[in-house]
């Protein structure tokens, strides 16, 4: 006859591409269209047509996609998207994170956004902003100031109406609303 099974439970030995003593259910026409099966090794399956796992839960993992190209996992604790193995997107205890990790990525979370090469910081933009490392050389904005600084040096700031060129513990310029002054630390020449 021109039976073919679309459906079974009990064992699925030798069907829906089962080749040992599993215990579950299975649904749909194997070979020919999308099917479902449930067991307990696997999880829940949703294989396509050529037999290729395109989701599973199991053990409280949800995976969508093919695991060796792009694809969501989602646990309790995280949803990423990735490429393989390498994760491009990751939300973890309120922390996203988009791009690889390892490489450049922006990381968001409640003290704000932060531009990275791996886990060095390149900018961040919050209540106070920095552009640049900010062990060397870096601006560094806040809603009093913009200062240039070279690790925690501010070699020029400005602030309601001040602008001070150079360290204020050496020589520096120091312009505001009275003029200009040349100065060696805080003594004006």
């Amino acid at each position: 006859n021109a039976w073919t099974e679309t459906w079974a439970i009990g064992n699925l030995k030798n069907l829906y591409g089962y080749g040992s003593d599993t215990y579950g259910a299975a649904f749909g026409k194997y070979g020919n269209s999308d099917v479902l099966t449930i067991d307990s090794s696997n999880g829940i399956r949703f294989l396509d047509s050529s037999d290729n796992v395109r989701a599973q839960l199991t053990s409280g993992v949800w995976t969508l996609g093919d695991t060796n190209n792009e694809h969501i996992k989602i646990t309790s604790t995280e949803v990423q998207i990735k490429n393989g193995t390498t994760v491009y997107t990751d939300l973890t205890n309120g922390v996203l994170i988009l791009g690889d990790s390892s490489n450049e990525n922006v990381l968001i979370d409640t003290s704000g956004v932060q531009l990275r090469d791996g886990a060095t910081v390149y900018g961040a933009f919050a209540a106070t902003t920095t552009i640049g490392i900010t062990t060397t050389e870096h601006i560094e904005i806040t809603n009093t100031a913009i200062r240039i600084k070279d690790g925690t040096t501010i070699y020029t700031e400005l602030t309601g109406g001040v602008l001070t060129l150079g360290d204020t513990s050496n020589e520096n310029v120091l312009i505001n609303s009275s003029g200009v002054q040349l100065r060696d630390g805080t003594s004006t020449y």
